[in-house]
């Protein structure tokens, strides 16, 4: 299952990446062969770019790739392409047939023309290096092109970044600036939470004694960017002091097997097909994505559910919206256009 694979990639990046460990490759596709996949199940493509006289590309394909935690992790978020960037074959690319307009196939060894594909997608700062990885969306369009020679702590958070649609909240440096800060810098974190949170059971008496809205956390244990959530996002202290004047905030590990009772109503983790407490298959519909950040109402109803990883500067006007009552009023659409910053 994605989750069992997913645990095994947080566990082995973060703790012991630089060991040694069983080798386990990355389903290569060709383009066409991603093309088609992408067709019935959409899903972002990755594209190493190498060639056969490239030192680097050997040592990320016999590494890198092998490297079993990077491995899972691209073969259940990408459709892998793997394309020698100076071969010889045509490809089908958005309705256009790309070639090697001067391959030479009497060369056995050495460097050969540029494929035309190598040319469309690879080019970084107007130059092509070896080995480039370049990610396209579900709708094949480039999101970005990587050049260079990585191993797996470094290409790690990469792939963070686009398979979770990071890419769209905020640069990536900042994102590697708070990865790194989470894993590798942990003099700059926090000892204890800014944030007071509760449990379900306290969350909702408290409610009763005082209105006011609960905000869950919904985390997995071998989620990354749910850890990077609880160490960054939640100790920036505008964050932390606007949930802590209007909400009361819970964490809630999706995977407890606490039974845990809501307002009367008794959940339990069945512990069956999947892992998951019932009541965070409720609260997300069935639709479970990690983290996600639920909002509850003082009348202990469902206000949203908002899936996906958020830096403190995403975060900000999403509280604002529920926490003032805004969404009674306003459309997501209209809100965010006049929203005015604190940071």
């Amino acid at each position: 299952m994605k989750y069992l694979y997913l645990l095994l990639f947080a566990i082995i990046c973060n703790q012991a990446i630089s060991q040694e460990k069983p080798k386990l490759n990355v389903d290569w596709l060709t383009i066409e062969e991603a093309i088609e996949k992408n067709k019935t199940q959409p899903r972002k493509i990755l594209i190493d770019f190498h060639t056969s006289w490239c030192g680097p590309c050997k040592m990320m394909t016999n590494n890198t790739f092998t490297n079993p935690a990077i491995a899972n992790y691209i073969n259940n978020n990408f459709y892998a392409v793997k394309f020698n960037a100076e071969g010889k074959d045509s490809v089908t690319f958005k309705d256009k047939i790309y070639k090697n307009l001067k391959y030479d196939s009497t060369k056995t060894t050495g460097r050969n023309s540029t494929h035309e594909f190598t040319i469309l997608l690879a080019p970084t700062n107007g130059r092509i290096a070896y080995p480039t990885i370049v990610y396209l969306d579900e709708r094949l369009n480039i999101m970005s092109a990587v050049p260079g020679y990585m191993d797996a702590k470094k290409i790690q958070p990469i792939l963070i970044y686009f398979a979770e649609n990071i890419n769209k909240l905020i640069p990536y440096n900042n994102f590697n600036d708070l990865f790194n800060k989470t894993y590798f810098d942990t003099t700059d974190i926090a000892d204890s939470s800014l944030i007071k949170w509760y449990s379900v059971e306290k969350a909702v008496e408290m409610v009763k004694q005082e209105p006011k809205k609960i905000f869950i956390h919904l985390f997995s244990e071998w989620s990354i960017t749910s850890n990077i959530m609880f160490k960054t996002t939640y100790q920036h202290p505008l964050i932390a002091a606007y949930l802590n004047k209007n909400f009361y905030c819970v964490k809630l590990n999706a995977a407890t097997k606490d039974t845990i009772d809501f307002n009367g109503t008794i959940y339990i983790n069945e512990s069956k097909k999947h892992p998951f407490h019932q009541l965070a298959i409720q609260l997300m519909n069935g639709k479970l994505t990690f983290p996600s950040n639920i909002y509850i109402g003082s009348d202990l109803n469902l206000i949203s559910a908002v899936p996906g990883y958020l830096a403190a500067e995403n975060i900000e006007p999403i509280l604002y919206f529920f926490g003032e009552d805004e969404y009674k009023a306003k459309k997501w659409e209209e809100y965010i256009k006049t929203f005015k910053t604190k940071f």
